[in-house]
């Protein structure tokens, strides 16, 4: 599954320190050539700018040029992430766009793409145990202090995890 971040989604990221975590549980990831600008060139952030210039250069992060043109009222960033998922997904690949920004998210299910939030990635580590079920409640109140969650959404993920859990100790 190749993941395809927007500029919140990878800023968000490597604020909470993530990056790593998310390299090592769905391997590469992945940005356009306008998240790029956003994030690096253009960065209203230099300390985080720099740590994802890292990321790239050590090749946790590929920058890829989009393959298609998404004409939509989004930004350019979230425009030429779901354009690149579009196009991955009409190739046969798995391809899984990655943003917080939930007009790019509706216009992503109107594509018939897969979407997912952060929160969402963070179910999937717990899952595939590259998190514990105490380091999700960590990273989850993390999340939610910078990038507010609905407290609801937090609360269903935290017993889904807990039920996951017990349930796989259990066997």
């Amino acid at each position: 599954m190749k993941l395809k971040f927007d500029a919140c989604s990878l800023i968000l990221s490597q604020k909470l320190h993530l990056l790593p975590l998310l390299h090592d549980t769905f391997g590469t990831l992945y940005i356009t050539s306008a998240v790029n600008d956003e994030v690096i060139k253009q960065g209203n952030k230099p300390e985080s700018a720099e740590k994802i210039k890292e990321f790239i250069d050590q090749g946790l992060i590929e920058n890829i040029i989009p393959r298609g043109i998404l004409l939509s009222s989004l930004g350019k960033g979230e425009g030429e992430t779901l354009a690149e998922t579009k196009t991955q997904k009409e190739n046969g690949e798995d391809a899984v766009c990655v943003t917080e920004d939930k007009k790019a998210k509706k216009e992503a299910i109107r594509l018939n793409l897969d979407v997912l939030g952060l929160d969402s990635l963070l179910v999937e580590a717990v899952l595939l145990e590259k998190m514990t079920e105490d380091e999700f409640d960590d990273e989850i109140l993390a999340l939610d202090k910078i990038h507010k969650l609905d407290i609801t959404r937090i609360s269903e993920l935290r017993r889904f995890i807990r039920i996951v859990t017990n349930k796989k100790r259990d066997e």
